[in-house]
């Protein structure tokens, strides 16, 4: 299914949430997050993506497309995004260099930096096909 696409969003929501492990490692995080995923024309991913989901008591409680009011909005480039969800690169050191900006409380952002790495890996679950160059790096999707 297509990177953030409505079925894909959903899917994310699923795993999230049947997840037990993740459960517990975020089971007192409540809050609420807007990813913008910032297109690369020149690499073939003409429109940006922008999605929000909001978590309680360690559920993913909401996920939707567009743009809301929340606690944290994260952004980076297409291929940043894409390098995160295939393992390519981690979210600490994208934080720290740079390639992901962040509004809101970084400190917060940076304990659950373990938790989100394992949710990430959860990601992987999903058969996920990217735009442009980055097709290459298509996710068929682990058991």
């Amino acid at each position: 299914m297509r990177f953030g696409s409505n079925e894909y969003l959903q899917k994310v929501k699923e795993i999230t949430n049947s997840d037990e492990k993740y459960e517990q490692m975020v089971k007192n995080e409540d809050a609420t997050y807007t990813f913008i995923i910032e297109p690369e024309p020149e690499k073939g991913v003409k429109d940006g993506i922008v999605l929000g989901y909001s978590m309680k008591n360690g559920k993913m409680v909401d996920i939707w497309p567009g743009e809301r009011e929340t606690d944290f909005v994260i952004s980076g480039s297409y291929g940043v995004w894409v390098d995160l969800v295939t393992g390519r690169m981690g979210v600490t050191s994208a934080f720290l260099q740079r390639k992901l900006r962040i509004r809101g409380e970084f400190s917060r952002i940076l304990k659950l930096s373990k938790p989100t790495e394992y949710w990430i890996q959860l990601l992987r679950k999903i058969p996920t096909e990217f735009d442009g160059v980055y097709s290459k790096f298509n996710i068929g999707g682990e058991s």
